[in-house]
């Protein structure tokens, strides 16, 4: 149910870009600084954003930027801030960024403290798999560290590093989040591991 209700999602957003024309990352972060006030945010040594998409509408010609938050370089998960754009100003927003960043992560350093390798390792024993031996990185792109199939699963074992909010506390955690894909049963696991103490 999980893998199907992805790939629909997936197949949905593809056909959608297909139908728009894209924006180049420069250009979009341009367009996003001039409107900054629009859009609330507020840059500085250590919060600032990243351009993840964007877009001119082949309906209506306005084009739509995917800021996604960063803080210390990081990508912040789940937040990011979708602006509609008519004549280079903002008509729409949804979404919005986590503020007091400096106090939600308690002065935490962004370099992790455990390697990707020992995150997928901390993930699959999580859920009771046995852990590859040899993992090595294949490729990367994007902040998103691709290790292919390894034993046991049927699709690219994933990494990436992540502030995580945890809402409940009001706190800022570095996590890996790790996908991979069980080659028995038919759920797709994306868990996030400590990148401090390496729990998950």
């Amino acid at each position: 149910m999980i893998k199907n209700g992805l790939l629909t999602l997936v197949a949905f957003f593809m056909f959608f870009c297909a139908q728009a024309q894209t924006i180049d990352a420069a250009s979009a972060r341009s367009l996003a600084l001039q409107n900054s006030k629009a859009l609330n945010i507020k840059l500085d040594a250590s919060n600032d954003f990243k351009v993840s998409n964007a877009i001119i509408s082949a309906a209506s010609g306005n084009k739509i930027l995917y800021l996604q938050q960063t803080y210390k370089q990081v990508p912040v998960y789940n937040q990011i801030l979708v602006a509609n754009l008519k004549n280079d100003k903002v008509v729409t927003t949804a979404g919005s960024y986590l503020s007091q960043m400096d106090e939600r992560s308690g002065g935490k350093s962004a370099q992790p403290s455990i390697s990707k390798e020992q995150a997928i390792k901390a993930a699959f024993t999580n859920k009771g798999i046995t852990a590859p031996v040899g993992i090595a990185v294949k490729s990367e792109d994007n902040g998103i560290f691709h290790f292919g199939e390894l034993a046991g699963n049927l699709d690219d074992v994933t990494a990436q590093l992540l502030w995580t909010a945890i809402e409940s506390e009001k706190t800022l955690k570095l996590t890996w989040q790790i996908f991979f894909t069980p080659a028995v049963g038919s759920d797709m696991w994306l868990i996030r591991v400590d990148a401090h103490t390496g729990t998950v």
